[in-house]
């Protein structure tokens, strides 16, 4: 796993996130991408709407609003392993720890939209991509927008707070 801890886009969120996933389909074209939001909102609307065209219809999305039942959430968990999907918009409570998501040899770009809330989701989100299995490359982006002071804080706080944790 390799994490880029901030990655600074401009207000529009949605344009600055298309440009960033261009980039690395351009760089992979068979890249997965996974998309986290700690709250639901319209912005997982917004980001799957937007995304969709660029993977041509082959994207997913689990939170509360769209898969409202476990079922219906494990079919799109596996269906996105599987690479019938190769994009998932999530709502990070709406993938809990029994939902792993691997890509096995393909590689994989887990994008977080918000600040963390508490450390430990980020980690679990993480988790749904990295298994034991997974030999593609998992790779971690926050995406802040430059004027968010808060989410700046909130992740420096994350990082302060897992430096001081680390396990030994």
């Amino acid at each position: 796993i390799s994490i880029l801890s901030k990655l600074e886009c401009s207000e529009g969120r949605e344009d600055s996130l298309m440009d960033f996933v261009s980039q690395l389909l351009k760089k992979n074209p068979d890249e997965m991408v996974m998309t986290f939001t700690h709250l639901i909102s319209n912005i997982s609307d917004r980001i799957f709407n937007h995304l969709s065209p660029v993977f041509n219809g082959r994207i997913t999305r689990i939170d509360g609003r769209v898969a409202k039942s476990i079922d219906e959430r494990i079919t799109r968990a596996e269906a996105f392993s599987m690479a019938l999907y190769q994009a998932s918009v999530n709502g990070i409570d709406a993938i809990g720890e029994a939902f792993p998501m691997p890509t096995y040899d393909r590689n994989c770009s887990v994008l977080f939209l918000q600040p963390p809330l508490t450390p430990g989701h980020d980690d679990q989100a993480i988790g749904r991509v990295f298994r034991y299995g997974q030999k593609g490359e998992v790779n971690v982006y926050y995406i802040l927008a430059v004027s968010d002071r808060l989410a700046e804080r909130m992740l420096n706080f994350k990082e302060r707070w897992e430096s001081e944790n680390k396990r030994q």
